[in-house]
C-alpha cells in the first residue's frame, strides 16, 4: 500500500517536473510517505 502511494507520488511530481511546476502539497505528502516509512 505504503510502494503504491510512493509510486503515485513519484508519477504526480514526474508530470509536475515536466510541466516545471513543483506542488507543495506534492512534496509534503511524499516528505510524511519517508517518515512514517
Amino acid at each position: 500500500m505504503l510502494s503504491s502511494l510512493v509510486a503515485l507520488i513519484n508519477q504526480s511530481d514526474r508530470k509536475l517536473t515536466d510541466s516545471g511546476v513543483i506542488n507543495p502539497i506534492v512534496e509534503r505528502v511524499s516528505v510524511v510517505a519517508t517518515q512514517r516509512r
